[in-house]
């Protein structure tokens, strides 16, 4: 395996990673939490802001290397050396490829999962549907 190739695999790895982090988080506060909040009511404020935490961090961590393996996608797809040509292509990688189209969608539903992620109820109801892995 090349150095590239390394790199492109962890980044896809640690994106993944914190999608299921996301993921299970969400799953657990909508979920499970509120059984446990409802006998600890002393507590739970104080889990259910942690978990909010939790979900935040989990969601920025996957935009942000999200968008490091794109850039990162945009210099193998384009074979670019330099960052000026990796730039220039770097829409056309994200606009005109399969891989590029889905990593903006899940960005996209990323940005809305990150508004949902307040201490209202309503919605984190959707947000696991939307920060799901796909």
């Amino acid at each position: 395996m090349s150095t590239t190739e390394i790199i492109v695999a962890s980044l896809r790895g640690a994106h993944v990673a914190a999608l299921v982090s996301l993921f299970g988080t969400l799953v657990f506060l909508t979920l499970v939490a509120r059984a446990a909040m409802a006998e600890a009511p002393v507590d739970a404020p104080r889990l259910h802001w942690r978990l909010l935490r939790l979900a935040r961090v989990s969601t920025a961590f996957a935009l942000v290397i999200g968008t490091a393996w794109l850039v990162v996608e945009t210099v193998v797809i384009a074979g670019t050396d330099d960052i000026a040509t990796t730039l220039r292509a770097l829409p056309v990688v994200a606009w005109q490829t399969q891989f590029g189209q889905w990593l903006l969608l899940r960005g996209a539903l990323l940005l809305v999962v990150l508004g949902l992620l307040r201490p209202r109820r309503a919605g984190l109801a959707v947000a696991p549907m939307l920060g799901a892995p796909m």
